[in-house]
């Protein structure tokens, strides 16, 4: 069981690990995607990508995974519903047209449901390791 609970801990950072890398090392197309009103966005995109990076680690350490699984899926929901679902609710230019429009709109929801998916994976994590 216990290696069982280790795969399933990878399993669960390694998403968190390439978020992590498109924020730290790819942060302009993530700055991008977001919307311009937000102050010092290359600030939060690189803070955001430190915090991912560092909870993805330290879920794997037995010691800390109750922290870093609170804080994954703090992070996760923020992600899910700041950013993914401002993206399903949005006005899109009628210039990209019914078909990419509705694409755009379909890919924000998948992003939901799959950080709010990841985040009751960290949950599970932080309750069952403490």
């Amino acid at each position: 069981m216990d290696a069982l609970k280790t795969v399933a801990t990878i399993l669960i950072a390694l998403p968190a690990l390439l978020y992590a890398a498109g924020c730290l090392f790819n942060t302009e197309v993530m700055v991008a995607m977001l919307p311009e009103r937000i102050p010092a966005i290359r600030v939060l995109v690189r803070g955001l990508g430190a915090a991912f990076l560092v909870s993805a680690i330290l879920i794997n350490v037995e010691r800390f995974a109750p922290a870093a699984g609170w804080t994954m899926a703090g992070l996760l929901l923020v992600t899910a519903f700041g950013i993914h679902l401002s993206d399903v609710i949005k006005e899109y230019p009628e210039e990209l047209g019914e078909e990419l429009i509705d694409l755009e709109k379909r890919a924000a929801i998948a992003g939901v449901v799959k950080d709010v998916g990841l985040a009751g994976a960290a949950l599970f994590v932080a309750v069952t390791a403490a």
